[in-house]
Parts: C-alpha cells; sequence; structure tokens
C-alpha cells in the first residue's frame, strides 16, 4: 500500500515534462556556438555514480554532434548548461531494503551566474519508482530529451 501511494504521489509532483514547450524556451536555450554545450551532473543517495550518468551524457551529446563541455572552463559566466541531478531515496518495506529507489530526476537548462543562477522553468525529467538499470534507461531519456529541444532551437528543425 505505501508502495502505491509513494507512486502516486511522485506522478502528482512529477512537473511538467508532458507540456508542449513554448517558443520563448526555444529562444532562451538559443546559443551562439551551438556545437558545444556544457552540462553539470549531481547525484544523491543513488545507485548509480556521477561517471555513469557523465558517460551517458557525453554519448547523447556525441550522437547529437554536440561537443559535450563538462570541465571548469565550461562554466563562463552567462553560459548556457544542462543540469543532470538525480535524486534518490532507497525504497525500505519493514525495515527490508528492496533494490528499488524513489528518483526525482531534474534534467534542466540553467544559464550559469554566480549569483543569482538563472533556471528556466522547463524540466525534461520525471520522478519515479526504479531499479538501477532503469535509473540510467531513464538518464539517457530524459537527456534525449533535451537535447532535441535544444537542437530544435539551435538548428531551426
Amino acid at each position: 500500500m505505501k508502495k502505491v501511494l509513494l507512486a502516486v504521489l511522485m506522478l502528482v509532483f512529477s512537473g511538467n515534462t508532458c507540456a508542449e514547450i513554448p517558443d520563448w524556451y526555444y529562444q532562451a536555450i538559443k546559443k551562439e556556438n551551438p556545437n558545444e554545450l556544457a552540462y553539470w551532473v549531481g547525484t544523491n543517495e543513488c545507485p548509480v555514480t556521477k561517471e555513469e550518468i557523465e558517460k551517458i551524457a557525453d554519448g547523447v551529446f556525441i550522437r547529437s554532434r554536440i561537443k559535450p563541455l563538462n570541465d571548469e572552463f565550461a562554466f563562463l559566466e552567462g553560459s548556457l548548461l544542462l543540469v543532470i541531478d538525480i535524486n534518490c531515496v532507497e525504497v525500505e518495506q519493514g525495515g527490508v531494503k528492496e533494490g528499488v529507489w524513489a528518483a526525482r530526476y531534474d534534467v534542466r537548462f540553467d544559464q550559469f551566474n554566480v549569483m543569482p543562477a538563472t533556471s528556466y522553468p522547463i524540466d525534461f525529467g520525471a520522478v519515479g519508482l526504479s531499479n538501477k538499470e532503469s535509473i540510467l534507461s531513464n538518464v539517457k531519456k530524459y537527456i534525449e530529451n533535451a537535447m532535441t529541444a535544444y537542437i530544435k532551437a539551435n538548428f531551426n528543425l
């Protein structure tokens, strides 16, 4: 019963991932040099590592013909970046861990500023219950969705 309630609550608060992307958003994520894009990865209490997610992000970027940037030189004041932040909580029932995590996938574009940072309100992630393999699969899907919007905005598609 607890799992069902948790799943329903997660779907209710999963954000606007199914909403149509407005035109102003495409203008906001347009870059002068669209052939490269910075990204930042964060994980919290997840069964996946930052390195595993970076490998997925690099693959999606390269297949999209976008040079991935994730070093300190990529984060220049005012530059656009893709934030990939996954927060997890392992599900327990009766004190027994089940190998399933409640995961919040926050995949969005930000404009890097020292203060205040600018975060664009379209989130390509979601919330759900997943095992490790599903978390990796979901991360890839959400990065691909974000990159589709980026390519559409920057290459007039």
